[in-house]
């Protein structure tokens, strides 16, 4: 065939996907079809690159310090009145009540968490809560207030999932030391090549003592690793003591020596056995130490996807911060180990609060990151059918514009796409924008005594993350009441409520 007319063929068929993608959507189906599948819609070309874009730039948008002194901060004004106009003056700080809200005709996508709370409350049974963020939630904040109220109501304990070398070592719960040849490894890492593989594992990041992509020689002689944990001095009462300690790890080429220590004595001395595919979890008994420790040795570093410090029964949750990230990682993981650790760990409850990374890449539309993150959202329902999902909307924030500081002018977009992605996948939506006040809110926290945000009038403060925490909590709490009540109503018999 000539040239021309293979050219000519490919026009042709171009031509024919443009129209039917511009006929139907993403989720039609064809008639009398009893099944759907996916057409992608001719935007999607755009948006695919819109959202590799804004995957490869988030990481630079937002500069976040690791230490609690950033809370100082360089102040760009000095007095809240320099700022604000006379009508944000007059905002009423009070804590204002903002509802969670429902995809319509859908408000019962909570009851399967709402159930679990009282089958742990009633029975000693267990659920765990995952709460993925960007810089916003790093050091445990926001996390340790709901985790502390919800182990307080339903019992459970312990500070969750943990990893050596974590980017903020020093939480408002723990204090981490990790020697220094623990390296963290992310998305980002598979994307430069650093790492080989994408089994993340479900804190989308794993952590290793050598090289994970090391093809010369292997260097027999053992290295030594250690990774110390112990309450910080303002650790919350239900997170200083755990009694189970569980290992994720996979990768491993060669066995690996792990003794760990309590208060300072070994408890236990095991060998984390060689695997090439899937992961293994490994769960020792502790007797609610002070301080713990794990020293592992061996010629390589498995992946090591997480160490879960909590309670033999209750509620179980785990601050996971992607510094950089819009939350569109998931579906750049293996698919099938997220599932598994999913299950093996029993979640029931999914909260991502993104957001802070998108608003500097201001765009006159955001269906792309909509649909962006629908897809994650979508997947997690498709691994994990009765997970349930929470997307806090992104919180206020502003920037510097001829020396007063202004909201950014893409919020509520922003939140608009993050609501509409919820709303698609099924899942139910708090409006953290609209609880801190609106527009130029961050500034009243930032001015209020004490702070409740720091002077990058991004950040909030750990004052601030608890008052949004509280918030978050009356919202989540008068749901869950009303589903009891329900509940008790619907399904009492013989003197026992059963489901």
């Amino acid at each position: 065939m000539k040239p021309i007319r293979v050219f000519l063929f490919i026009l042709v068929v171009f031509a024919l996907l443009f129209a039917v993608s511009y006929i139907y959507h993403e989720t039609d189906a064809l008639p009398d079809s009893k099944s759907s599948f996916y057409i992608p819609h001719y935007s999607s070309a755009f948006s695919f690159l819109k959202e590799r874009s804004l995957l490869r730039t988030a990481s630079d948008t937002i500069e976040v310090s690791s230490s609690e002194k950033y809370d100082q901060g360089n102040a760009l004004i000095t007095k809240a009145n320099e700022l604000l106009s006379e009508t944000e003056q007059e905002k009423n700080e009070a804590t204002h009540f903002q509802s969670i809200e429902y995809p319509p005709g859908k408000d019962s996508v909570l009851n399967h968490f709402f159930n679990e709370l009282i089958e742990i409350r009633d029975k000693n049974g267990s659920a765990r809560i995952l709460h993925y963020g960007d810089s916003q939630i790093e050091g445990d904040r926001i996390t340790s207030f709901i985790r502390e109220y919800l182990q307080n109501e339903f019992g459970g304990k312990g500070p969750g999932l943990l990893l050596p070398g974590m980017v903020v070592p020093i939480t408002v719960s723990v204090n981490t030391k990790s020697s220094k040849n623990w390296k963290l490894f992310t998305w980002k890492s598979f994307k430069d090549s650093i790492i080989n593989h994408n089994k993340l594992g479900v804190m989308l990041q794993f952590s290793g003592f050598t090289n994970p992509t090391h093809s010369g020689p292997v260097d027999t002689l053992a290295k030594i690793a250690s990774f110390n944990i112990r309450p910080s001095s303002v650790c919350l009462a239900h997170a200083k003591s755990y009694d189970l300690c569980k290992i994720f790890y996979g990768n491993n080429k060669f066995p690996v020596n792990l003794q760990i220590k309590s208060n300072g004595s070994p408890v236990t001395t095991d060998t984390l056995k060689t695997i090439t595919t899937g992961y293994i979890s490994k769960t020792y008994k502790l007797e609610s130490p002070e301080q713990v420790e794990f020293i592992s040795g061996g010629a390589a570093s498995p992946d090591l996807y997480g160490i879960a410090l909590d309670g033999s029964y209750g509620v179980a949750m785990d601050n996971i911060p992607l510094r950089g990230s819009a939350g569109l990682e998931f579906t750049q993981t293996d698919r099938a180990m997220l599932k598994n650790m999913y299950n093996d760990l029993n979640v029931s409850l999914v909260m991502l609060q993104f957001g802070v990374n998108v608003a500097p890449n201001i765009v006159e539309s955001y269906s792309f990151y909509e649909r962006a993150l629908y897809r994650q959202l979508k997947l997690l329902k498709q691994i994990k059918p009765d997970l349930s999902i929470i997307v806090m909307g992104i919180s206020d924030m502003a920037r510097k514009e001829n020396d007063r500081v202004i909201s950014y002018p893409n919020l509520e977009k922003i939140r608009n796409a993050q609501k509409n992605a919820a709303f698609r996948a099924g899942c139910a939506f708090w409006d953290s924008y609209e609880a801190m006040g609106g527009r130029n809110s961050i500034a009243v926290w930032a001015f209020s005594d004490p702070p409740l945000a720091r002077k990058d009038f991004v950040h909030l403060t750990y004052k601030g993350s608890n008052k949004l925490a509280e918030m978050f909590l009356n919202s989540l709490m008068k749901d869950f009441r009303k589903y009891e009540i329900l509940y008790k109503t619907e399904n009492v018999g013989n003197g026992e409520i059963t489901r």
